[in-house]
């Protein structure tokens, strides 16, 4: 399969996946009750905080290693950041929704704010370390980078 059908497969794939889950989330939004008692609600919260003290320490040993690795955990570290603070509040009963909302904007939500920025200068150091490598020319911003520009070299 060359790479251009590959890349339309994969994208149509996406796109099919995603209003699929679209429809499936409208359904759920007219369908679920507004009021569930659920089992397990004990190991449903440690275990996600069990995940998110497991993402934190693969993020600093690889921030402590320096492998570009980091990435990859900074961000599943702060989207589980914001998991945790979303369903911290959306779950709280009303005389803990304070101290959930708190919990939520100054630790959650910095902490995830610092992860991503974390992320975001990895990114910004490996795609322009990679593009000067690649092109011998200093790199765009990484938003402004093109999967076209590897397709054109590796076609070379």
């Amino acid at each position: 399969m060359d790479l251009g059908r590959s890349r339309r497969v994969f994208t149509s794939t996406l796109v099919t996946a995603t209003l699929s889950l679209a429809a499936w989330t409208a359904y759920l939004a007219a369908t679920l009750p507004r009021h569930y008692v659920a089992s397990h609600w004990d190991l449903a919260w440690v275990g996600l905080d069990t995940t998110e003290v497991l993402a934190l320490l693969a993020t600093a040993w690889a921030a402590w290693r320096r492998r570009v690795v980091v990435i990859l955990f900074a961000i599943t570290a702060a989207t589980l950041f914001l998991l945790d603070g979303w369903f911290d509040v959306t779950t709280a009963r009303q005389h803990d929704l304070f101290s959930s909302l708190v919990v939520a904007l100054v630790v959650e939500l910095p902490g995830a704010v610092v992860l991503l920025l974390l992320a975001r200068r990895v990114v910004r150091l490996v795609t322009g370390e990679w593009y000067r490598v690649a092109f011998q020319r200093d790199a765009p911003p990484p938003w402004r980078l093109s999967l076209d520009d590897l397709d054109r070299r590796e076609n070379r």
